[in-house]
């Protein structure tokens, strides 16, 4: 079971469908199907009912969906910590009407 095959499996989960999963992933939809036959394969459980065009989670499904958010969880924390950012980073952009009256205030 590799991270990449869990955060394709939550992706899925979340959204219920395959095809948007593949979209938001930037994958195949072929690539996202076998990335979860391979962790059915593994965990020798469905993680999905598939009906017609449909899907739902299966009992093993929301299962995992739960132990994927763990693992997924610990990966970022596991990056913040050994990278050695600590306080949230990044950019923000905030565009406004130049008519506007509105006053924005970010603290960090």
């Amino acid at each position: 079971m590799e991270l990449r095959q869990l955060k394709t499996f939550k992706t899925v989960a979340q959204l219920l469908n395959f095809n948007r999963a593949a979209e938001i992933l930037n994958y195949s939809q072929s690539a996202v199907s076998a990335q979860i036959k391979l962790l059915e394969e593994e965990l020798g459980v469905k993680l999905f009912e598939r009906l017609g065009k449909r899907i739902a989670l299966t009992q093993a499904g929301e299962t995992l969906m739960r132990y994927s958010q763990k693992m997924l969880d610990i990966e970022k924390e596991t990056l913040t910590e050994v990278s050695g950012w600590k306080e949230p980073h990044g950019s923000i952009s905030v565009r406004i009407p130049q008519r506007s009256e509105l006053i924005i205030c970010l603290l960090f």
